[in-house]
């Protein structure tokens, strides 16, 4: 018993020490939020896996998520959600078009797609700046920045994002828990891994 508990103690250290810490707060939150849009700018390609939960008044659902983002393009699968199997969207600027178990629609967005498939309106022109921890380029925004010059919340496009948590990933520190919602809808994206393929 004694030598399991040692075991399981150096397993939970080691766990510990692969977890890199959190950066420290910097004196200048507003200067290191215009290097980190910059750096952040710079990321693509890259993915994610996680969690996805959408919430109405009348409705709910959750499904597993997993985003790919590269040169203007991006594939997102949602497996789980209204009992469907897998979803997967693939965009770009020319279109998009969404594939179920056994059908596929197109479109000239994806919000278009998800209104008229899944019946509410997910603001993917938005969230793929937003999920990063930017505001959407080129659309007025109103922002709040931490203490260690990250995002904390973000008005805009009618939408209220915080940020409630973030993680390393090599040199940065990117969004873990992004929580969304307007009048309608409450979306909670939980990220569990993220991939950027610099």
């Amino acid at each position: 018993m004694k030598r399991l508990s040692l075991l399981a103690l150096a397993f939970a250290m080691t766990a510990c020490e692969t977890l890199p810490p959190p950066l420290p707060p910097v004196d200048d939150p507003e200067q290191a939020w215009k290097v980190r849009q910059h750096l952040l700018a710079d990321t693509l390609p890259w993915s994610l896996t996680g969690r996805i939960s959408i919430k109405t008044e009348d409705d709910s659902w959750q499904a597993s998520l997993r985003w790919h983002e590269s040169a203007g393009k991006y594939e997102i699968w949602l497996s789980g959600p209204l009992g469907q199997g897998t979803v997967q969207i693939e965009g770009s600027e020319q279109g998009a078009i969404l594939r179920t178990d056994d059908e596929h629609y197109v479109a000239k967005n994806a919000e278009t797609l998800l209104h008229e498939q899944l019946g509410w309106y997910i603001p993917v022109s938005g969230l793929h700046a937003w999920i990063l921890g930017l505001p959407e380029p080129g659309m007025p925004a109103r922002q709040e920045v931490d203490d260690r010059g990250r995002l904390s919340r973000l008005v805009q496009s009618g939408w209220e994002i915080s940020y409630r948590k973030y993680m390393r990933v090599n040199d940065l520190e990117l969004p873990r828990k992004v929580f969304l919602k307007n009048s309608r809808l409450d979306v909670r994206v939980v990220i569990d891994q993220w991939n950027l393929e610099q």
